[in-house]
């Protein structure tokens, strides 16, 4: 379209301010393709670019890539929000690795990542979702849960609201029911809750 001719030559500032007006219309320009502006070298012309193109169903799963793997933090808090209504396999495989080498420096941004992943309602989370709070002791190799954080609160959450009689579940929830911390075990008695009041 002559407008995405027009605003690739535009100063940033301006592209920007283009993509939030569009970003905010009810129902975005259809076939409008902002993609090239995902690797704009101003993030703030990013972080607009991915609200309108994660708006869009024809661009929404490549978009989302781009946007979780950007540096920028609140390029990614974008992307993680919008995860957690459409998320596919691949940005949740993407959301795991950048979690797992520690990526995600935000506890928040962390914990929205989980409950991304777990929104996603596969095996694969699943498992990732129990490696997240089931360890080893150094020792004797016994299972243990792992350090209790936002993070893994939300994984506990996650496991009993969305997956309380999977076999794959029951070290994990045996193992927080048994905890002494009170937090760990509110936190699955809190997502079986959230689940129940949902369905």
């Amino acid at each position: 379209p002559t407008v995405l001719v027009r605003m690739r030559g535009a100063p940033w500032h301006l592209q920007r301010d283009y993509l939030a007006i569009l970003a905010r219309l009810p129902t975005p320009p259809r076939g409008f393709d902002a993609t090239g502006f995902l690797r704009h070298a101003e993030a703030s012309v990013r972080r607009e670019a991915a609200r309108l193109l994660l708006r869009m169903a024809e661009f929404r799963d490549r978009a989302m890539v781009t946007a979780l793997a950007d540096a920028d933090d609140r390029v990614v808090f974008i992307a993680v929000n919008a995860a957690l209504e459409h998320c596919s396999g691949g940005a949740a495989r993407l959301i795991m690795r950048r979690i797992e080498q520690g990526e995600f420096k935000d506890a928040t941004l962390r914990v929205l990542g989980v409950r991304a992943v777990a929104a996603l309602q596969t095996e694969e989370s699943l498992e990732w979702l129990v490696r997240r709070v089931v360890t080893r002791t150094r020792w004797l190799k016994r299972l243990k849960l792992t350090t209790r954080s936002s993070e893994t609160l939300a994984a506990l959450a996650a496991i009993a609201g969305l997956w309380r009689d999977h076999p794959k579940s029951a070290t994990a929830l045996s193992l927080a029911a048994k905890s002494a911390d009170s937090e760990v075990r509110l936190a699955i008695t809190a997502g079986a809750v959230r689940v129940h009041k949902r369905d």
